[in-house]
Parts: C-alpha cells; sequence; structure tokens
C-alpha cells in the first residue's frame, strides 16, 4: 500500500545549502520521478528551517508531530537511527 505512506521531514539547513534532497530532475521535466510522484500526491510534507534556530531533536520531533494529519499509524525517526536488515518484516 505504497500510496498510504506519507513523509514528514523537518529539514534543518543553514543558509544557502542545498535542500537535503532536491528532485534529480525538473518536476516539470519528469513528473513521473519518485520525489515528483510523492510531491504531486501530497505525501511529502516538509518544514525547512534554519539550522541556527535548531534547538535540539526534542523541538524538531514535535515539529515533526504538528505535520501528522491523522493517518491510522505513525513510525518516528530521525538522522540518529539505524535500522536492522529486516525490520519492517518482522513486525508481523
Amino acid at each position: 500500500f505504497p500510496s498510504r505512506v506519507v513523509f514528514a521531514v523537518v529539514e534543518q539547513n543553514l543558509p544557502g545549502e542545498p535542500p537535503c534532497r532536491p528532485p534529480s530532475e525538473e518536476c516539470a521535466d519528469n513528473p513521473e520521478a519518485a520525489l515528483c510522484k510523492h510531491l504531486a500526491m501530497d505525501r511529502l510534507r516538509v518544514h525547512s528551517m534554519d539550522a541556527r534556530l535548531a534547538r535540539g531533536p526534542v523541538p524538531a520531533r514535535h515539529r515533526a508531530d504538528l505535520l501528522y494529519e491523522g493517518e491510522d499509524f505513525v513510525l518516528q525517526i530521525d538522522a540518529h537511527m539505524v535500522f536492522v536488515a529486516g525490520w519492517d518484516s518482522q513486525l508481523g
């Protein structure tokens, strides 16, 4: 059910830094590119902020919580986490 997956991102960059994951091509040129499809389907929510204003992981996680729009399930991760191979198949 990939169409039910939504990504909410809190991106903390310094002024002048590029976004963490810009589309590899312009979405107007290739609307079928993976990131462009998520953007077009409203499945990617991004809150960008100046990294100099960041106050640690807890406020960033709170900001990510504000991007929640009533989805049935939530998995919150951040850049400090490492996954074990096959973690998702072990859930069921």
